[in-house]
């Protein structure tokens, strides 16, 4: 039974964050009396008008010097405590992407007295500092206050408590996460078998993800199996230097780059591919991983953030033991000549139906407010 209102507040949100969003709605909307979501970018574009709730707009303006960087975060901060003290009535606040550095939002909501839920998408620290970004000393330093002011911390596994560095709030931190997968569109389409033999990259074309690593390999692979051809799927600030590559080194007719593509594309996609390689540095529970393993795609993954909880090596998919490019070229080979493809295929299937399913992800949240709010 519907009860208390509730509020998700997250940093903009670019097109990588529109599905972990929508997910995230789709099971605090069924469990609230009313839903609120403050967010910007795309993830204001998409939501602005969805009848199952209001949503609150924040622009943040993107600097490249350091203290114009920090300049404009403190400013999209305080744009969104002034945000907060137009909304009323709301019982417990969620903080998702982005929402574990927005210290002054969090310091308006605890004056105000009310719950803050913070839940980890993926670690701010971890991505900036797998780019040697500066910036990840000051979200350091902020992401610890909202870790000691927030009532609850939500992370998708055990494992990330170390990997995050959370250990001095253990006893505030609930595991469980928000993945659930549409298996009407996410399914078998084309058998493995009939596929071309396309290795493929689907993601956010950023440092942290790896994604040169893998383009790295690939001179190699083709001189050692010509048959092989690629495609990266994506967007973001190394665009420019992965097509620069792509051309420089003539692989234009073995890769082919293409621009972030829509959710309802992407099984299309992950049905062309023989394997999806995730060679990240750092993670949450990528989504892709989960989507392929639906369309019956084998995964080559790290064992990055709660990855090693899905992928089990050689059973439900691969894992790399380094993303460096020798490491992906060997185990793309290695994955070539496996004999047990389908196997792996019917394992991965039979676990994501299992425990990325609606309901079992629902009943999760529901069982966690209903304890928490005693409703």
């Amino acid at each position: 039974m519907k009860k208390v209102n509730l509020c998700i507040l997250t940093f903009p949100v670019t097109e990588s964050g529109v599905i972990p969003l929508s997910n995230l709605i789709e099971i605090i909307y069924t469990l609230s009396n009313e839903l609120v979501v403050v967010t910007g970018d795309v993830g204001y574009e998409v939501f602005k008008n969805d009848e199952r709730l209001k949503a609150y707009e924040i622009k943040h303006n993107s600097k490249n010097n350091l203290l114009s960087r920090a300049f404009q975060y403190i400013l999209t901060q305080i744009k969104i405590s002034y945000k907060i003290l137009k909304i009323k009535n709301i019982d417990g606040w969620i903080f998702f992407m982005g929402g574990d550095t927005l210290v002054l939002p969090m310091l308006m909501i605890k004056i105000m007295r009310k719950k803050v839920f913070l839940v980890f998408a993926g670690s701010a620290i971890k991505t900036l500092e797998s780019a040697d970004d500066q910036f990840s000393i000051f979200a350091k330093v902020l992401s610890n206050i909202n870790c000691k002011l927030s009532d609850k911390i939500i992370i998708y596994s055990e494992k990330l408590v170390k990997e995050w560095n959370l250990e001095n709030y253990k006893e505030k931190i609930v595991i469980m996460h928000r993945h659930f997968i549409d298996f009407d569109n996410f399914k078998i389409k084309t058998e493995l078998s009939k596929r071309e033999n396309i290795i493929g990259y689907i993601g956010r074309l950023s440092k942290e993800k790896g994604v040169e690593e893998f383009l790295k390999s690939i001179p190699e692979l083709i001189k050692i199996n010509s048959d092989l051809e690629f495609l990266i799927c994506g967007d973001g600030g190394l665009k420019d230097e992965i097509s620069e590559y792509i051309s420089k080194n003539n692989l234009n007719t073995k890769v082919k780059l293409l621009p972030w593509i829509s959710h309802e594309e992407v099984p299309v996609y992950l049905n062309r591919l023989k394997l999806l390689v995730v060679p990240s540095y750092t993670e949450g529970l990528p989504n892709i991983i989960l989507e392929a393993m639906a369309c019956g795609t084998p995964v080559l993954a790290t064992g990055a953030g709660a990855i090693l909880d899905v992928i089990e090596n050689g059973k439900t998919g691969f894992i790399l033991e380094n993303n460096s490019n020798v490491c992906i070229k060997e185990n793309i080979i290695d994955f070539i000549n496996y004999k047990n493809k389908e196997e792996v295929i019917a394992r991965s299937l039979r676990k994501v139906k299992r425990e990325f399913n609606y309901e079992k992800v629902f009943d999760t949240w529901k069982a966690f407010f209903e304890d928490y709010y005693g409703i």
